[in-house]
């Protein structure tokens, strides 16, 4: 990418995303996908988590995602795309805070059960009408996220210390059931992953109290 860290000059502090389109000759659907990426932070993308979360179609996105891979705005790895962290600061991409988040389970990882191979199960898979969007890893959380086939509903398992927790994240005009039921079905599949590998269920979190009781 250094060779195209000079392209990407600096804009004025406050610039506007119609601004920062037409200094860079980027096209309406190539800023929708920066925003997409900038939404979901350090993390990487996968390219059909990306199809349906823009509802674009794939030759289309296809070919927005090689232009701005070709000029330095994002990276391209063996697991999808993210933004490239020089560019990143520069992008004007704030999404306006319209999207809503519903922490649904907390949960303890049991002990026998080696994150690693927890987190090699689960990226990249896809179960009932969850499709898998991308994987973060920061200093001491690790989070997983999958999107439904409509693309209306985000589940994020986030990891951290042992304790794990399954959110929801959805637009204000989705119904919050639609994420109650996309989060419980998270649940459900590591609940089954356990069954069949390792013979055990979750130790649920006490909303009273930072005990642990079986489920």
């Amino acid at each position: 990418m250094e060779e195209h860290d000079a392209a990407l000059k600096p804009l004025e502090m406050g610039a506007s995303v119609e601004a920062f389109e037409e200094d860079y000759e980027l096209s309406s659907r190539e800023i929708e996908i920066l925003k997409a990426l900038g939404t979901e932070g350090e993390s990487t993308v996968s390219f059909q988590g990306l199809k349906r979360k823009l509802g674009m179609h794939q030759e289309t996105l296809s070919r927005a995602l090689a232009r701005l891979h070709r000029d330095g705005f994002v990276e391209r790895t063996p697991d999808g795309y993210r933004l490239n962290r020089k560019a990143a600061p520069r992008l004007p991409l704030s999404e306006g805070g319209s999207e809503r988040t519903l922490p649904v389970i907390r949960a303890y990882v049991p002990p026998f059960v080696d994150t690693k191979t927890l987190f090699t199960a689960l990226r990249g898979s896809w179960f009932g009408s969850l499709r898998w969007l991308r994987y973060a890893e920061t200093e001491g959380e690790a989070v997983l996220t999958w999107i439904t086939e409509k693309g209306d509903v985000q589940v994020d398992l986030r990891v951290r210390d042992g304790s794990m927790t399954i959110q929801a994240r959805v637009g204000e005009s989705v119904d919050m059931r639609r994420a109650l039921i996309a989060a419980h079905e998270l649940y459900r599949h590591l609940a089954s992953f356990y069954t069949k590998q390792l013979g055990s269920g979750v130790m649920l979190l006490s909303s009273e109290s930072s005990e642990p009781r079986a489920s």
